[in-house]
């Protein structure tokens, strides 16, 4: 027999989704049925407890304590966000900082969602070099420096990291145009050679 449970946070707003918890899952499961939503209360609590949260409850399967056999099927019943903020959660708590980071976690994660989602579409050398040398230099010698993330609204640095890598994949595209040309000269100049001789 299932009953429907409603949890409240802190606040006592609804934000969680009703759901059916078979009520012996919930017997042999009590501890970490109780820990699963404790967790859960932190979705609201800001991005990076959030974020470690839903990883923890993903990591230690801790959602099978409500009686789900995966983490998809928890996401889909049971989470008061759709599936890709879900794992755009996890991507954020599995995100490591590069040691000599010039900004902690914490400092990085309270940028906000947009800003986050905008500095992780970085690639690996790219965000490395922003945490760590705090700039990166685009192919047109613009500039992202680390302070830009606190001080640019979240439009602002998604649209600057957008002109960054069109710039960069222009970039890369006239290097081999270039070294096409350059190969296509050399091997003209080789062919006239062996017909001199």
């Amino acid at each position: 027999m299932n009953e429907v449970v409603l949890h409240q946070n802190k606040d006592g707003y609804d934000r969680l989704k009703k759901f059916a918890v078979n009520k012996q899952v919930l017997q042999e499961n009590r501890e970490r049925y109780d820990l699963l939503v404790a967790l859960e209360e932190q979705y609201f609590s800001g991005l990076s407890l959030s974020a470690n949260a839903i990883r923890r409850i993903m990591d230690e399967e801790i959602y099978r304590a409500a009686g789900f056999t995966s983490f998809k099927a928890y996401v889909q019943e049971r989470m008061p966000f759709s599936r890709s903020q879900a794992f755009f959660y996890l991507k954020v708590a599995r995100k490591e900082l590069p040691e000599n980071s010039m900004m902690t976690k914490d400092e990085f994660t309270a940028l906000g969602a947009n800003k986050v989602k905008a500095v992780l579409s970085l690639d690996d050398e790219d965000f490395s070099n922003l945490f760590d040398k705090g700039k990166i230099v685009a192919a047109d010698g613009e500039i992202l420096e680390i302070e830009d993330l606190r001080d640019m609204a979240a439009s602002e640095l998604d649209d600057k990291l957008r002109r960054m890598r069109r710039e960069g994949a222009r970039k890369t595209e006239e290097i081999k145009m270039l070294k096409a040309e350059a190969k296509a000269k050399q091997e003209f100049y080789e062919k006239k050679d062996k017909e001199i001789e």
